[in-house]
């Protein structure tokens, strides 16, 4: 027979285990539950979409003055609507030009929601921050740049980002300049999601940053930036700048190397003869970069120098100065074959002769 402690212990743990069922089959009925309402709620709120949607389009192709259009969406669109209808003009907005990005711009302006923007970016949580940041980068609004550049000191990098990226949007010599001084100051959001802001406006910010890369404006970590963004948008207007770094006499290895490659992106010919010169720096790191950059620009006329540069005695400048050969078709690939088979055992052993002289890069199986 079981000792009267042991089955109390049993019944306890038993009830526990029910009670415990019991919880879990009741918050699975919750849980349920609430998706539906969810559910319901999301289908009231597109259907007050679509019924939106039909009056913008008619205004956005409609003759009528932007000031006609605010006034109707006021007067047409039911108050429980508005939510709805700010959607609407949003997801017109982030698609549209000219004219019509015009007349939305205005009416969000005129029928508040700007107002609402602004007073989210300045008073909200940081998750309403950086969603109102996003509104008014898409609607161009530039009565909120102040209160924008004022977030770029926040400690959140979400509301810091969608600013930045609100203010490229905008565009405004005041938004602008507002994210070049960002760029200079020492800020902590990483360096690619400012990059991510600059590519996307290349238009607007590629003259500011020409400016920034005259030697002795920038250093460091900003001046690498640049430079690699610089290379990424594939501005040509660029290419003296960076060839000015090429010489030696002052920047360092880090930042003669990143110009050098930036060169290469850019594919202007007009580099083939300083980064041709770049192959006798005292740096492994800028020789390499040389190396590679010449054979994205099949710069034919370095062959000879790449041929010399084949008995570096950095590696690393042997890869990349053998697949630059590579990339100079057949005059290219007959150097590189008469380098590795006359003197450079070691070297040959180490790239793969096989896969070199065939144009394959390491690691690519061949089939």
């Amino acid at each position: 027979m079981m000792p009267p402690i042991l089955a109390h212990l049993v019944n306890v743990l038993s009830f526990a285990i029910v009670l415990l069922l019991v919880a879990v089959v009741g918050l699975l009925a919750m849980l349920a539950l609430m998706r539906v309402v969810l559910a319901r709620r999301e289908r009231k709120y597109d259907a007050r979409k679509e019924r939106v949607r039909p009056l913008v389009m008619d205004l956005m192709t409609a003759d009528g003055s932007p000031e006609e259009a605010a006034w109707k969406l006021d007067h047409l669109v039911a108050s429980r609507d508005k939510k709805a209808l700010e959607q609407v003009l949003l997801a017109n907005g982030r698609i549209v030009k000219g004219p019509e990005k015009e007349m939305l711009t205005y009416v969000f302006e005129a029928l508040g929601f700007v107002d609402e923007d602004i007073e989210n970016v300045t008073r909200g949580s940081d998750m309403k921050k950086a969603e109102s940041a996003f509104h008014l980068g898409v609607m161009k609004s530039a009565r909120s740049v102040p209160y924008l550049l004022r977030e770029l000191r926040s400690s959140n990098q979400a509301v810091v980002f969608a600013s930045l990226n609100a203010l490229s949007h905008i565009g405004t010599p005041e938004a602008i300049s507002g994210v070049m001084d960002f760029m200079t100051s020492d800020h902590k959001l990483r360096s690619s999601r400012v990059a991510e802001v600059l590519l996307e406006k290349k238009r607007e910010f590629a003259p500011l940053i020409r400016e920034r890369l005259v030697i002795g404006e920038a250093r460091g970590e900003l001046l690498w930036l640049l430079i690699d963004v610089a290379g990424a948008m594939r501005d040509t207007e660029a290419v003296p700048v960076l060839i000015a770094y090429l010489d030696g006499a002052g920047p360092d290895a880090m930042t003669v190397s990143k110009a050098a490659r930036a060169l290469g992106s850019i594919g202007d010919q007009a580099a083939c003869a300083p980064l041709t010169n770049a192959l006798r720096d005292g740096s492994p790191l800028v020789r390499a970069a040389a190396a590679e950059a010449l054979g994205h620009l099949a710069c034919k006329d370095a062959i000879g120098a790449l041929t010399g540069a084949i008995h570096d005695v950095d590696l690393n400048v042997k890869v990349n100065v053998a697949f630059a050969l590579t990339k100079l078709g057949p005059r290219g690939h007959e150097a590189l074959t008469a380098s590795l088979s006359v003197g450079e055992a070691s070297v040959a052993e180490a790239l793969g002769t096989a896969a070199v002289r065939s144009g394959v890069p390491l690691g690519v199986d061949p089939r």
